[in-house]
């Protein structure tokens, strides 16, 4: 429900940054938005040591 949900404002946010900045702006944000996303849940949610 939320990609869903996300998918219309995010295509209409990406659309807009294209036409008034340049088409490869919302590429190199998504890239960049994803690339931190993925360092940031890489971190372990629970260690071995406390169980």
């Amino acid at each position: 429900m939320a990609d869903l949900g996300g998918a219309a404002p995010g295509a209409v946010a990406g659309g807009l940054v294209a036409e008034y900045v340049g088409l490869l702006v919302p590429f190199w944000g998504t890239t960049a938005s994803v690339g931190l996303l993925t360092v940031v849940t890489r971190r372990p949610i629970v260690t071995t040591e406390r169980l």
